[in-house]
């Protein structure tokens, strides 16, 4: 299990961002709103949890690459629209929960045609 997969799958399913990407997406992944893991905390084991289980806390950053400034903020505003305070099942994943954990920075790659900016959150999530 991942947070990866669980904000990837998030993301995917947002008709907006469907909508704004088209053929950026690809086997499930947003070529243009690329994710990754920035750090995995196991939680201490809770007595509530089955025999075995772990409750993690993953941090995971959304990073939208877009040809100009306004299609970056829209991006942004829709992983925002897409992953924050979302709770279930997701991704293979129990007792999901996402909540937001910063924006920023905003950046220029070497390419003066792609401007970028990230979006990171905090995935919680029970590993049995």
């Amino acid at each position: 299990m991942s947070g990866v997969w669980v904000l990837g799958e998030l993301l995917t399913a947002h008709a907006g961002l469907v909508a704004l990407l088209g053929d950026n997406i690809k086997g499930g992944a947003l070529d243009t709103v690329p994710s990754l893991s920035l750090n995995r905390i196991s939680r201490q084991r809770l007595p509530a949890l089955s025999p075995g289980a772990k409750r993690w806390t993953e941090r995971v950053q959304a990073t939208a690459l877009a040809r100009d400034y306004e299609e970056q903020a829209a991006i942004i505003a829709m992983v925002h629209e897409a992953a924050d305070y979302q709770i279930g099942d997701l991704a293979g994943a129990v007792d999901v929960s996402v909540t937001p954990a910063g924006d920023g920075p905003d950046f220029i790659l070497t390419d003066p045609a792609v401007w970028g900016g990230s979006s990171d959150f905090f995935v919680s999530y029970t590993e049995t």
